[in-house]
């Protein structure tokens, strides 16, 4: 459950989430020492993938094995996941209204324009 909340309300990426993390297990469950949350963000920044889901994983294995890795990777999946998939039946459901459709048309030369600027 913490890694859910945490998920849920986590934006701005992997490392926006770190200071998180470390507030939760270390100082509000007590779960792990600072130098052991400090080692896994470290192996978790190395390895492939996004270092939240790596650092989650990581601590949920340290304090309860593989079903803890299990449950905190859930945990922090399961909250994106529902999300991007409501939001996804909804644009499904108004894609097809012609207001929506005139949105995204003048929405694609800004996006083209903000590619070109970041090139």
């Amino acid at each position: 459950m913490a890694f859910f909340k945490l998920g849920a309300v986590s934006f701005g990426g992997g490392y926006a989430i770190i200071p998180l993390i470390e507030q939760e297990v270390v100082e509000n469950k007590k779960w792990l020492e600072r130098e052991k949350i400090i080692d896994i963000f470290s192996v978790a920044q190395a390895l492939p993938g996004a270092i939240a889901i790596n650092a989650s994983t990581f601590v949920g294995y340290s304090v309860a094995g593989i079903p803890g890795a299990i449950a905190a990777l859930l945990g922090n999946v399961t909250p994106s996941v529902v999300i991007v998939m409501t939001l996804s039946v909804l644009f499904t459901r108004i894609s097809g209204y012609p207001a929506v459709k005139s949105i995204f048309k003048a929405i694609y030369p800004v996006v083209v324009g903000l590619i070109l600027y970041a090139a």
